[in-house]
């Protein structure tokens, strides 16, 4: 196993579609599948596993993994070119659980990101630093999709990086933001930022469509801000590895723990779960996706499994208080520190 692979859980192995694997062809209303040797598969049951992975039939150039453990199940191309992928089940949710597992040491390093975007954060200069630092407080304070070039090429959705002039308006040290964001997604905000009100209004003035640029220290080119160059300063700062998504995690689950905090415990199975879609509706409201999507990918498990318990107060620890996070980041810190 190489740098590029990822680690796995224990009952899977490392797969790629470089691999020897099978193939399907049309064959009347569906599809025959051939084994490497290009002989046609005619065993039952990997047959149902083949069927079972659902790959749209518009797909092209379809693989699929010859072990049924391979972390990496199938690929095809789909009808606009992209590569779409099919994970084992077990891969995704040992993944997922990664990710929250992220949460802790993202929370102790957040007062140090914000010191730093206060550091670099400069009015009077266009500098990439300075623009970076204008992006992360953005992100910070909105948590925001970070977004990507070929993204908003494809579907026409904005992300914070690709904002574009016409998406924003200053007035008075306040930040009016309007776009269209991933799944169609009206997104719109007021923000009091005056510092980066400065800052737009400058970045403004810059010839192209393109808000967040930076000029060059050596030529005075423009150059675009993007998802990377994000990422790769929240790892520097940071010296994790963490990267724009963290933020919406974070405050998905900080806006949900929050609002169940907000009830009384709840007296039986109904109403823990109206409590529980209450708190999900209310968070994917402000994060622009649906609640489903909330649950599954955004909020901590284990917030909802305590709250199920009607534990969610016994993980909290009054005491413990990081400078630097507020009052609802700290009850989530504390439940963090807790679970750990």
């Amino acid at each position: 196993m190489n740098a590029t692979t990822p680690s796995l859980p224990p009952n899977l192995v490392y797969s790629h579609d470089g691999d020897s694997g099978f193939r399907r062809k049309g064959a009347g209303r569906g599809f025959a599948y051939y084994d490497k040797k290009g002989k046609l598969v005619k065993d039952p049951e990997i047959k149902q596993r083949l069927q079972a992975l659902a790959i749209p039939p518009a797909y092209q150039e379809v693989w699929f993994c010859e072990n049924p453990q391979g972390h990496l199940q199938a690929t095809g191309i789909d009808e606009r070119g992209r590569k779409q992928y099919r994970y084992h089940p077990d891969w995704t949710a040992w993944r997922d659980r990664q990710k929250f597992d992220s949460l802790l040491p993202f929370a102790k390093t957040l007062p140090k990101i914000r010191n730093a975007v206060r550091a670099h954060l400069d009015c009077d200069s266009l500098s990439k630093d300075s623009v970076i630092a204008a992006v992360v407080r953005l992100l910070d304070k909105t948590a925001l999709r970070i977004g990507n070039e070929v993204y908003q090429q494809e579907n026409g959705t904005t992300g914070l990086t690709t904002l574009k002039s016409r998406h924003v308006e200053t007035h008075d040290g306040y930040l009016q933001l309007n776009f269209r964001a991933k799944g169609g997604e009206r997104r719109e905000f007021e923000l009091y930022l005056p510092t980066i009100a400065s800052v737009v209004e400058k970045l403004d003035d810059l010839p192209g469509q393109r808000l967040f640029q930076y000029r060059h220290a050596d030529d005075e080119t423009l150059h675009p801000i993007t998802s990377t160059d994000i990422n790769e300063w929240l790892k520097e700062v940071s010296n994790l590895d963490i990267s724009a998504k963290d933020f919406r995690t974070w405050r998905a689950s900080q806006l949900t723990l929050s609002h169940l905090l907000q009830h009384e415990p709840a007296k039986n199975k109904a109403e823990t779960i109206k409590q529980e879609n209450s708190a999900l509706k209310a968070t994917s409201l402000e994060l622009g996706h649906r609640p489903p999507v909330c649950r599954k990918h955004y909020v901590h498990p284990m917030i909802l499994e305590a709250h199920r318990e009607g534990a969610l107060q016994d993980y909290l620890s009054p005491k413990r208080r990081l400078n630097g996070l507020s009052t609802a980041e700290n009850k989530l810190l504390s439940f963090l520190t807790k679970i750990a």
